[in-house]
C-alpha cells in the first residue's frame, strides 16, 4: 500500500472512530433506553413499601440479632396497627425472622382473613420458609413474589434482609392481599411483579 492510500485509510479509520465516539456521547447525554417506567399506582406502592422497610430496618435488625421475641412482637404489632389505621399501602401483615428463617414475631390485621390464614399456617409450622425469604437471606437483596393459596387467592409478599453492619441478621416479610391491592390501589399482579424494590 503506498503512502497516499495509507493516509486515506487512516482518515477513514479516524472518521469512523469519531462517529462511534459521537454516538456513545449522545447515548450518555440523552440516556440509553432503560427499563419501562412504573405507572403511578405501582410507583406509589413501591415508595410506601420501601418507606416502611427503610424506616424500621435498623430497629428490627437489632431485635432480630438479639432474638428478642417479646420486643419484636410488640413492635410488629404496633406497625401492623399503624398500617391498618393509615390504609397505606393497603393493609399489610408482617413477619420478623432471624437469620435462619425462624419466626420471632408475626402479625396480621384483624380484618384480613387471607393474611390471618397464612400467618396462622406460618405459626403452626405448616408452611415451609417461603423461597422469597430464603432468597432474601441468601442474596442480601429485597425479594418479592406472588403466593397462590388453595382457594385461588393471591398473597403478595416483599421480603427485605436486615443487617447489623454488613452481617445479615434476619428478614422482614411484608404481606398484602392481592385482591385488596387490586380493589384499593388499582394494582395488578403483573404490575406488582414488575416492581424492582432494589432500584
Amino acid at each position: 500500500m503506498n503512502s497516499r492510500a495509507a493516509a486515506k485509510a487512516s482518515r477513514w479509520i479516524l472518521l469512523a472512530g469519531l462517529a462511534v465516539l459521537a454516538l456513545v456521547m449522545a447515548g450518555l447525554y440523552y440516556g440509553f433506553p432503560g427499563p419501562a417506567r412504573l405507572d403511578q399506582a405501582a410507583a406509589s406502592f413501591k415508595r410506601e413499601v420501601l418507606r416502611l422497610i427503610n424506616t424500621n430496618r435498623r430497629e428490627l435488625g437489632r431485635l432480630a440479632a438479639a432474638s428478642d421475641r417479646q420486643a419484636a412482637r410488640q413492635r410488629i404489632a404496633a406497625l401492623v396497627a399503624a398500617g391498618k389505621r393509615e390504609q397505606a399501602p393497603s393493609v399489610y401483615g408482617l413477619a420478623l425472622m432471624d437469620a435462619g428463617g425462624t419466626i420471632l414475631a408475626v402479625e396480621a390485621p384483624g380484618g384480613d382473613p387471607l393474611l390471618k390464614s397464612y400467618i396462622a399456617m406460618l405459626q403452626a409450622n405448616r408452611v415451609r420458609i417461603p423461597k422469597v425469604v430464603s432468597d432474601a437471606l441468601r442474596q442480601g437483596r429485597i425479594t418479592s413474589a406472588r403466593l397462590y393459596m388453595q382457594d385461588g387467592s393471591q398473597l403478595w409478599v416483599v421480603c427485605s434482609p436486615l443487617r447489623r453492619g454488613r452481617k445479615i441478621v434476619g428478614a422482614l416479610l411484608v404481606g398484602f392481599s392481592g385482591q385488596r391491592c387490586r380493589i384499593r390501589r388499582g394494582l395488578t399482579g403483573e404490575q406488582f411483579e414488575a416492581i424492582d424494590f432494589n432500584h
